[in-house]
């Protein structure tokens, strides 16, 4: 009985089955070209309508139709990512019309005949084009007046750039394109806004140095191509303002200088360019903007040559709490001024990647300097966490810090001669190490002069039986001068001069 009822049941089952990749009295043939064609018209083409057309073409039988339909859908596959692109460049007027339509026109020049739209699309984009190639762009006859630094004598003199016959405050947009430097400053007769829209048709930039007086928030996030910005900040912008450049990843050069008193920057006490800039070389920050920052990171710039702190004093980043620079042989001196009297303890520094080869020529690498000294006049400056990483340089001075924990990596320092009129300087002053310090790293055969001033390691004065192995394999170096201070046993004088012969003035106290 049960076997009655269960063979029915299985017979049902296995023709459910059988239907479910092939239904019988459909010509796959045919419909699958219904489909490619329905599909590659729509105005967006989703990843299930490819899909689907790939499901199809598994069930085609005719061999030649197969290869027919597989060159089809790899064209709707191409339209599928055109569609957007064409869109826009329609639409949105900062793209770089140039460099999206010549992306275009290679993508669609792919597509196969075999698909009739794209005649149509390669009709549309070429009267688009057409369209670019007469659109006009209006400035204000203030932005553009030559009696001063305006736009209408700049673009002639640079780029023999003239206003549309006729239309003497209207330019052709594919001419501005075209421009990739400008210097444009928005002074006394600006307004707020105004250096926005002057800014914007000019797509294919790679070069500005600009300012405003005004504006609150100005963002160049649409010039994309853009590789060196200089920007000089105004005391008249107000509190807060910013300065959107997050999306520039083509920078390469930031020199932001300021005018005087200026009181406010558009970083605030923030600079984190964590996973931004990857081509960044280098990096000029005036005062207003390092004495204000509690926070530095300039993490994996494999391309940073240089970071510098212009017109500040002696007490570069009185505020830092967290300074993490890691780049790729900067130079040519790197000084890090930390802490303050109100600032007392700071969380992490973390520099690597500074001294030989700078780019300044052939072996000039050596007469790179890294300076790290707390700024604090009522004592040591705390660091919880120092790690120094992947130096090569001449002259080395970590001074007025108190340094919880040390990590040294591929540390050099000494090595490589200075090539200019000055002695190399290796100093050591005013430090409390976690444990007793290692100097192996220093290497002094080119120092000239060579300093241990008030050295303990957790609160225990170093000893001159500590350092007396690191000066003993580093006996003959040119040294000229050595000061000794608050170390216990200091060794004499004839002593040094018969490890160092060039030895001129030896202190100790």
């Amino acid at each position: 009985m049960k076997t009655k009822i269960l063979l029915p049941l299985l017979f049902i089952a296995l023709s459910f089955s059988c239907k479910k990749d092939v239904e019988p009295g459909i010509d796959y043939n045919v419909l699958t070209e219904q489909r490619i064609l329905e599909i590659s018209e729509q105005a967006t083409i989703s990843d299930e309508d490819v899909a689907t057309l790939d499901r199809l073409l598994e069930n085609v039988t005719d061999n030649s139709l197969k290869g027919k339909y597989t060159e089809m859908i790899a064209g709707v596959k191409i339209l599928k990512d055109f569609i957007p692109g064409f869109n826009e460049l329609k639409t949105n007027p900062d793209v770089l019309f140039q460099d999206l339509y010549a992306d275009l026109e290679e993508q669609i020049k792919q597509v196969t005949d075999k698909l009739p739209r794209k005649t149509k699309l390669l009709e549309e984009l070429e009267s688009t084009l057409a369209n670019y190639n007469t659109e006009e762009v209006e400035f204000l006859e203030v932005v553009l007046d030559d009696t001063g630094r305006g736009l209408r004598r700049f673009l002639a003199n640079n780029f023999n750039i003239q206003p549309v016959e006729g239309k003497p405050t209207k330019y052709l947009r594919a001419d501005l394109e075209r421009v990739d430097s400008l210097v444009y400053n928005e002074g006394n007769g600006g307004e707020v806004g105004r250096i926005a829209n002057v800014l914007r048709p000019f797509r294919g930039l790679k070069y500005l140095a600009t300012y405003s007086r005004f504006d609150d928030v100005i963002d160049l996030n649409h010039l994309t191509n853009l590789e060196t910005l200089e920007y000089t900040l105004q005391s008249q912008q107000p509190a807060g303002w910013q300065l959107k450049i997050d999306q520039l990843q083509n920078l390469k050069h930031l020199i932001v200088k300021e005018n005087s008193n200026v009181r406010y920057s558009p970083f605030g006490e923030v600079i984190d360019f964590t996973d931004k800039y990857p081509l960044l070389e280098s990096l000029d920050l005036p005062a207003v903007v390092a004495t204000n920052l509690t926070t530095l990171l300039l993490p994996d710039k494999q391309h940073l040559t240089r970071l510098a702190f212009q017109n500040v004093n002696y007490r570069i980043l009185p505020k830092i709490k967290r300074l993490v620079v890691e780049g790729k042989e900067i130079g040519p001196r790197s000084t890090f001024t930390v802490g303050s009297d109100s600032n007392t303890e700071i969380d992490e520094i973390r520099l690597s990647g500074f001294g030989e080869g700078t780019g300044r020529g052939e072996g000039d690498g050596g007469s790179c300097t890294l300076d790290i000294v707390g700024g604090s006049e009522v004592g040591k400056v705390k660091v919880k966490k120092l790690s120094i990483a992947n130096v090569d340089v001449s002259g080395f001075n970590l001074g007025n810090l108190d340094i919880a924990e040390l990590s040294l990596e591929n540390v050099v320092v000494g090595k490589r001669e200075r090539f200019d009129e000055f002695d190399v300087n290796v100093t050591i002053n005013k430090v409390d190490f976690p444990q007793k310090p290692d100097f192996g790293f220093i290497d002094l055969s080119k120092v000239g002069y060579f300093e241990i001033v008030n050295v303990t390691y957790g609160g225990t004065a170093l000893a001159f039986a500590d350092i007396r192995t690191f000066l003993e394999n580093n006996s003959g170096a040119a040294l000229k001068w050595i000061y000794f201070s608050g170390l216990t046993n200091p060794p004499t004088k004839e002593y040094m001069k018969g490890l160092f012969p060039n030895l001129e003035d030896y202190y100790f106290e």
